[in-house]
């Protein structure tokens, strides 16, 4: 029992967080800029958004010694996993629900 005991405010707190965070999200997607500040907040990610889209790298306002860096490091990524050019979809992986197996908790072991 004293095991239980010490687990609830764990289990409440995941059930709190669980069950709050997804409202949250669908209320600020809906939300409005209110203030001038939330305005300029919400510009600049749009605007910041738009530079990601159309850098061929993804990357936004960088300088050339950080591009070199980057792609010193892709390199010495590649060799270490043997990646040829071309060939860069090894280095992510795809996960699928079957890759994660979980065992049902059998509660009736606790008592």
């Amino acid at each position: 029992m004293k095991i239980l005991s010490g687990l609830a405010p764990i289990i409440r707190s995941r059930f709190i967080v669980a069950n709050t965070v997804p409202h949250c999200r669908l209320f600020a997607s809906g939300a409005t800029a209110s203030d001038s500040v939330q305005k300029l907040f919400v510009d600049k990610i749009a605007e910041y958004k738009s530079k990601a889209k159309s850098s061929p790298d993804g990357l936004v306002d960088v300088s050339p010694a950080v591009t070199k860096a980057l792609q010193e490091e892709m390199q010495r990524i590649k060799r270490t996993y043997g990646v040829k050019d071309g060939e860069e979809t090894k280095l992510t992986s795809k996960f699928s629900d079957e890759d994660f197996k979980v065992d049902p908790i059998n509660m009736n072991e606790w008592k």
